[in-house]
């Protein structure tokens, strides 16, 4: 069964109990999704103050500017902890997490779409495609991104994806090689070409090489996200959910 274990996560797991697992990374730090507790219960609310004591204490030692915590796979918040979380300026999502047999996926992809794996003569592009998006979530976090773009093209379960028209770079995604599954990461279009298949063509080359491996494709969606409607229309179903809250500690921007 494919759950919200299967998640790549961009972090190294340096701390498990019974309460938690602690999940960090010290050179992503602007990257609140690679820094991070999960819970692996429903707690009180005295008990979740506990546990963020012992994430804050460790964050401010590191210099991360934020505190986030994800909740067990399909468990909501109590009342008490949902009223903690507004008075203390907590920011609440909800994920839902995706999943499509490769073989059920499909969708009539323009000839005119190239898709590829990002070589180093790709890089670039890729680059210089994301760093708008990425900028969205404020200038140090898109830096630090196209640091990890650097890297991870040379690894062996990251595969970054590029999609072109007529030789312009139009969309990108990366694709993350699990035991189980292949997880799409990161899914973007330009916005002038957007509505002209290019999802789709890049969806279309992860689903080829998920076939090849026999794994199932997952992602993450924002419970919230327009794109969520989009790829349940495309056959994907709902696996599951995941509660998270996050906190600014200071000015710094995502």
């Amino acid at each position: 069964m494919i759950t919200f274990d299967h998640v790549y996560r961009y972090s190294n797991l340096i701390d498990e109990n019974e309460f938690f697992q602690q999940y960090f990374n010290e050179y992503l730090p602007y990257r609140y999704d690679s820094n991070f507790f999960i819970l692996k219960y429903q707690p009180t609310l005295a008990e979740f103050e506990l546990i963020e004591n012992i994430q804050l204490a460790f964050h401010e030692e590191e210099g991360l500017e934020h505190l986030k915590f994800y909740w067990p796979q399909d468990k909501g918040f109590t009342p008490g902890i949902v009223a903690y979380f507004e008075e203390s300026g907590y920011q609440i999502e909800m994920l839902e997490l995706l999943q499509i047999d490769p073989n059920h996926f499909s969708i009539k992809v323009p000839s005119n779409i190239h898709v590829s794996p990002v070589s180093e003569e790709k890089l670039a592009d890729f680059k210089q495609l994301n760093y708008p998006q990425d900028l969205t979530y404020g200038s140090l976090f898109a830096d630090m991104k196209q640091d990890l773009y650097t890297s991870i093209i040379e690894s062996d379960f990251i595969c970054p994806l590029i999609a072109y028209i007529n030789g312009t770079p139009v969309g990108s995604l990366i694709a993350l090689i699990g035991q189980e599954s292949i997880e799409i990461d990161d899914l973007y279009v330009s916005e002038d070409f957007r509505n002209k298949g290019v999802a789709a063509a890049l969806q279309t080359a992860v689903m080829t090489m998920a076939k090849e491996k026999k794994k199932q494709v997952i992602l993450v969606a924002d419970a919230d996200d327009t794109p969520r409607e989009m790829y349940l229309k495309q056959g994907y179903a709902f696996t599951g959910y995941q509660l998270a809250a996050q906190k600014i500690l200071g000015g710094q921007e995502e």
